[in-house]
């Protein structure tokens, strides 16, 4: 029975796994990595505190209620909140590239592995390295 199970095992359970992995890749798997980077995005916001430090834009800070305290700190708050929202955009958009690295990761490793193979995948015609 082993011997039958390990077969049985080697022949559908794997040929299976592999053939659905690009379904699981571009489905669930898509799925998972989206949800993913929401939270992060989230957890981004969260973190440099962008929601509170825009609720206390107008306040003075340390209690200073004079007209300069006023200035001052709307000026160290505004440039405050504009470096970390900056920051918060880059940081989103390393999270939108790495979603598009994932999209077109398996078509560039197919591509990779005929392409070395020695067979035209259709675009080696474009690429003059070998030439």
């Amino acid at each position: 029975m082993f011997v039958f199970d390990t077969i049985r095992f080697l022949m559908m359970d794997l040929l299976v796994g592999i053939l659905y992995f690009p379904v699981w890749w571009y489905t669930v798997g898509l799925m998972k990595v989206v949800h993913m980077m929401q939270r992060e995005a989230k957890g981004i916001a969260y973190a440099l505190n962008l929601k509170i430090l825009f609720r206390f834009l107008l306040k003075p800070m340390f209690g200073q209620y004079d007209i300069w305290g006023r200035i001052i700190s709307f000026g160290v708050r505004i440039v405050h909140f504009f470096i970390l929202f900056v920051w918060a955009i880059i940081l989103t958009v390393l999270l939108l590239v790495l979603l598009v690295v994932w999209l077109l990761l398996p078509p560039f490793l197919v591509w990779n592995i005929l392409y070395h193979l020695g067979l035209d995948p259709g675009l080696a015609t474009f690429l003059p390295i070998y030439e």
